[in-house]
């Protein structure tokens, strides 16, 4: 008897480590103060959206994606004098859209956004630390000298999970969650994008980012299909 009870309770700690295994995850991607604050931007309706998912069930393990840059990062227009907000300039090789200062580490605009329900996160990673380097993705950093491409660590931490599914919402759609996607792909994950969790800089794009999306066979849904 002891030992029939014994084999149950192992045969359920299995099934719920399966259970786990095949939970998806959240990726939310750069939702930070700074955004919040900018008279550029309109992020009320989305930190709702991407509130109530974060409080779904369905989503197992919520990771927090959080730009840390220091003050004279390589993206800021303000490192470069003959250049200004927008425009592209080349960085080790590779093109590179300037962007005003923002998200600077230990700045209160850097700071994850209070609307959230950031206790729901099982993992806050830093991205963007290194000065020289343009990080958009993720699961990478940006091209470094040597013509590499470092992981932020989040790839290693989902597998450590059994997560093969992610979804991600967030900042900005053309973007990091656009980079995010293409490079979870590369590295076997089965990646979503929740189109309405997301917001672009520049929503002329949109259909751009459509069509690489489903080129490299990443899922486009709505908030409604989750909630």
């Amino acid at each position: 008897m002891v030992r029939r009870r014994a084999a149950v309770i192992e045969n359920l700690k299995g099934m719920m480590k399966m259970a786990q295994s095949i939970t998806p995850a959240l990726v939310v991607v750069n939702m930070q103060e700074d955004y919040a604050k900018s008279e550029q931007f309109d992020i009320g309706e989305l930190s709702w959206k991407i509130s109530e998912l974060m409080k779904n069930r369905y989503f197992g393990t919520v990771v927090a994606i959080q730009q840390w840059y220091p003050e004279n990062h390589v993206s800021f227009a303000e490192s470069h004098r003959s250049f200004s907000e927008m425009d592209t300039i080349s960085v080790h090789g590779r093109p590179l859209t300037l962007m005003r200062r923002h998200c600077v580490s230990g700045t209160d605009g850097a700071k994850l956004l209070q609307a959230l329900p950031w206790t729901r996160a099982n993992a806050v990673i830093r991205t963007g630390m290194d000065p020289g380097i343009a990080t958009y993705s993720a699961f990478r950093e940006g091209w470094n000298e040597r013509a590499e491409q470092p992981t932020t660590g989040l790839g290693g931490y989902l597998r450590s999970r059994g997560i093969s599914e992610v979804y991600l919402v967030g900042l900005f759609r053309e973007f990091s969650v656009l980079r995010s996607a293409e490079d979870g792909n590369s590295i076997g994950f089965s990646m979503h994008v929740i189109w309405d969790g997301t917001k672009a800089l520049e929503k002329e794009k949109d259909d751009e980012v459509r069509r690489a999306l489903r080129v490299r066979g990443v899922k486009i849904i709505e908030c409604g299909d989750l909630m």
